[in-house]
């Protein structure tokens, strides 16, 4: 090994070690975006008000992957978003039913699919690992106890649907309540390795008018682009659920399942 090559593991492993430990640095942090910045800090809010209805978890179908744990090894650009605070993102959807049809029709389709495309996307159902220096971070997912909290809410009638999907300008806290809460994670007893999941989703129903998919991620699993890829997966296999197509076959449109074993190279 040359005296450049070691040298640069040596700086990588510096960089890893500063940015596990956020008083030794600042990070970004991010919350959900509103179309327009608040422009009144002084306005008082008005949060949509809603009731949690169910709680599942969602893992992969089962069998459908190794059952030895599996780990990635995160990339150097993934160094930075260690200490970020999980990424928030919002879709909304025209859903002119009430909440009982969903419940009894459009739920379980929501989590068959939502567990196929966990079976391309198989970290988010993991956890980030960081364990005590000088080891580094890595992606952990075992397909025995990993599994993606799903909740399920329905907004009280009085809400202004039509206020929270228009283009003016609004105040972002009124949009908090359809946010999934993420777990903050835990210190593992045998080692001191810090474990914290990486996806919440929750599904809020606003009866007769439309649903949000509300989902909390963490950018070191995920960007952009990676997610969003995740999400188009996920409504492709519910509708193709939907309207009685194959489902097994639109998953065969994901990436191969071997492609995340190569991310870390």
């Amino acid at each position: 090994m040359t005296s450049a090559h070691t040298k640069h593991i040596e700086i990588r492993q510096r960089l890893l070690w500063l940015h596990i430990h956020p008083s030794l640095c600042s990070t970004p942090s991010f919350i959900i975006h509103s179309v327009q910045p608040i422009m009144d800090l002084h306005h008082q809010s008005n949060p949509v008000k809603t009731k949690q209805l169910h709680s599942f978890q969602v893992s992969p179908p089962a069998g459908s992957l190794d059952p030895s744990a599996a780990s990635l090894p995160i990339t150097f650009f993934d160094v930075m978003w260690l200490n970020s605070r999980p990424m928030r993102r919002l879709f909304f959807y025209d859903f002119p039913y009430p909440t009982l049809h969903f419940t009894q029709s459009t739920l379980p389709l929501l989590r068959r699919s939502l567990s196929l495309a966990l079976h391309r996307f198989y970290p988010l159902a993991g956890s980030l690992v960081v364990p005590p220096p000088p080891q580094l971070p890595f992606l952990s997912f075992s397909p025995a106890s990993d599994s993606v909290p799903l909740t399920i809410a329905e907004a009280e009638s009085d809400v202004d649907y039509d206020g929270l999907v228009g283009n003016q300008p609004r105040d972002v806290r009124e949009l908090h309540p359809l946010v999934p809460e993420m777990n903050p994670g835990k210190v593992r007893s045998e080692d001191g390795a810090r474990l914290s999941p990486l996806l919440a989703v929750q599904v809020t129903v606003f009866p007769n008018r439309g649903l949000c998919i509300g989902v909390q991620f963490h950018h070191v699993a995920a960007d952009g682009m990676a997610f969003h890829g995740f999400m188009k997966l996920w409504a492709a296999l519910l509708r193709s659920a939907a309207t009685g197509g194959d489902a097994g076959a639109c998953d065969q449109l994901s990436l191969p399942a071997d492609h995340l074993q190569h991310r870390g190279n």
